[in-house]
């Protein structure tokens, strides 16, 4: 008797799903441009939950799946790098060096220049008042200033670990936690 049962055209039933995998290619980092990392350190972010999340499903070891940051880094960059900001040889270029120097140079002002900040924010940074969901509303408005901060390099001074790091935080208004009030209509 065989182990297994055919539907009305005569195919197979398949009793066990099979995984469904997208092609999840690792960013690259082929500038040293602020821009370019802070794009590049979002993307990297992204693809290491989708490593975690594949791993977790398919009982995979996370550092055997996921393309190092090392490898990551076009040829040339990756030699600059060591020889001139590392003071290393290539081969001897960690992960943690690279990704504490895209950090540095991303949570840093570029070129030490202050971008007019109430200019920015002023231009950049709106609330969508039309939108009927007040949550919704305040949230998008938060990660939109989160994105300012970390586009313009502004993390050391306004962003959020400034603020968790902070040694009399407590009264902070970011800190609290909002309150939604329901009103029976």
């Amino acid at each position: 008797m065989p182990s297994y049962q055919l539907d009305a055209d005569g195919d197979v039933e398949m009793t066990v799903s099979h995984p469904m995998f997208e092609v999840t290619r690792a960013p690259g980092i082929a500038s040293w441009d602020q821009s370019a990392l802070v794009k590049w350190r979002r993307d990297r972010e992204q693809y290491e939950r989708s490593m975690r999340e594949r791993c977790a499903v398919t009982n995979e070891v996370y550092e055997s799946v996921v393309k190092s940051v090392v490898n990551s880094v076009e040829p040339r960059i990756l030699s600059d790098l060591a020889r001139y900001t590392f003071e290393k040889k290539v081969n001897e270029v960690t992960d943690s060096d690279i990704m504490t120097a895209v950090n540095k140079k991303c949570n840093t002002m570029l070129n030490a220049h202050a971008p007019d900040i109430e200019e920015v924010f002023k231009k950049n940074l709106k609330m969508n008042l039309r939108e009927l969901d007040i949550e919704n509303r305040v949230m998008a408005y938060f990660v939109d200033f989160d994105r300012l901060v970390e586009e313009h390099g502004l993390s050391g001074v306004l962003g959020p670990e400034k603020l968790d790091n902070a040694e009399d935080n407590k009264h902070s208004i970011v800190k609290q936690r909002p309150m939604t009030y329901y009103f029976a209509g």
